[in-house]
């Protein structure tokens, strides 16, 4: 199994920069944003440029923070890096 990384801040946080080290890595790559539509917009890029796999998930509540972490657990398996 790839190993996943979950990178926080994704759409335009601080987090971006930090999931070009997992795809240098080939890890797939969750990107979590509280702009899921931003979110998403990243997490394109990502699968067509480096070839893996990502999502963008909105996070802005506990609620659905444990939603994202249940659709990453059942996708992924888990995540690897954070």
């Amino acid at each position: 199994m790839t190993p996943t990384s979950a990178v926080t801040g994704g759409a335009s946080g601080p987090g971006w920069p930090s999931s070009s080290g997992a795809r240098r890595w080939s890890m797939d790559v969750v990107v979590l944003d509280l702009d899921a539509a931003g979110a998403a917009n990243e997490a394109k890029p990502v699968a067509v440029t480096h070839g893996v796999w990502a999502l963008g998930l909105a996070a802005p509540t506990r609620a659905r923070v444990v939603a994202a972490a249940a659709t990453v657990e059942e996708r992924f398996g888990g995540v690897d890096l954070v």
